[in-house]
């Protein structure tokens, strides 16, 4: 019973292939953003993967029920560059934004990541974040609760959305392109967080201490981009 319980504490990782923008934007093309389950699993999207975050920080499971300490709105900060914490309306001109994440599976506690928004970027996960807190402020008149949870349901109040919705969302599209749905899920967004900051030259301590690894596990989420090898081609 005490090896079972040490080996349910530290299961070996399930391969998941990773997803970069490229996928979030094909669902985006492919399904109706108006309606509020569909708009809330491309926004979840975004924002696991841009923070590296496992199911448990920011999704419920199956029954919609989250972890108490899953991402929350008193665990997300909106600023401007020079440090000023926005609020209300002010919310639209965020420049950065800061998540407190609860890293549930070491010692860390809880971890601040902050990321700069770009604008111009339809998937930014942090314009993604400001546009959600706006939308609560316009559909209530009021500012999100800071004890609810940012995935909260719109369509099923008192429910967050489920890491099985994610992991369908992404399951279905490359699924089409021959990939098995055993081989995806949510955790895709994580690994393909980290692929994404190695292709774009990021340190691998970087990588590291952002994903909140305390191990060199996080040497099996970044996968080899292509692009990347064909450079080192031409000079081998």
């Amino acid at each position: 019973g005490f090896l079972s319980e040490l080996k349910a504490a530290d299961a070996p990782p399930v391969y998941r292939v990773p997803v970069d923008p490229s996928i979030s934007e094909y669902y985006a093309l492919t399904q109706d953003l108006g309606e509020s389950d569909a708009r809330q699993i491309f926004e979840a999207q975004c924002v696991g993967r841009a923070w590296c975050m496992r199911a448990s920080e920011y999704l419920g499971n199956g029954g919609g029920k989250a972890r108490v300490d899953a991402l929350q709105w008193k665990d997300v900060y909106f600023r401007k560059t020079d440090g000023e914490f926005l609020q209300g309306e002010g919310v639209s001109s965020t420049e950065k934004v800061t998540l407190s994440i609860s890293s549930n599976k070491n010692a860390y506690g809880r971890c601040s990541r902050t990321k700069e928004v770009v604008k111009e970027d339809p998937l930014d996960a942090g314009k993604v974040l400001a546009g959600m807190y706006l939308r609560i402020l316009k559909r209530t008149g009021a500012k999100p609760s800071p004890g609810s949870f940012v995935f909260e349901l719109e369509s099923r109040p008192g429910k967050v959305l489920s890491r099985d919705a994610v992991s369908a969302s992404i399951q279905d599209i490359l699924e089409r392109f021959g990939v098995p749905r055993k081989m995806a899920g949510s955790h895709s967004l994580r690994r393909g967080g980290a692929t994404i900051m190695r292709a774009a030259g990021v340190p691998d301590e970087d990588i590291k201490r952002w994903g909140r690894w305390t191990s060199d596990a996080y040497k099996l989420y970044v996968h080899v981009v292509m692009d990347s090898m064909d450079g080192w081609g031409a000079k081998i």
